[in-house]
């Protein structure tokens, strides 16, 4: 989303944890740089809006339904 760093801070206060996994995209990051990769708009735009929701075997039905809830009333 457009609105992922205040979903994150919306989905915090509520008690969920997220995390940005790749706030710079893979083309960018220095172990790529002799690649020469330009621009790759979509990942790029990406990089920006991705949001990395909690997920596991062991989450309880409950737990995922307040984590939908509370993404629902954002």
């Amino acid at each position: 989303t457009q609105y992922r760093d205040k979903l994150q801070k919306f989905l915090l206060d509520k008690g969920v944890e997220t995390l940005i996994h790749y706030p710079i995209s893979p083309h960018q990051q220095k172990a790529y740089k002799e690649l020469n990769i330009r621009e790759l708009k979509i990942a790029e735009q990406l990089q920006n809006e991705v949001l990395s929701l909690p997920i596991s075997s062991v989450l309880a039905l409950e737990e995922m339904n307040i984590i939908v809830n509370t993404i629902n009333g954002f």
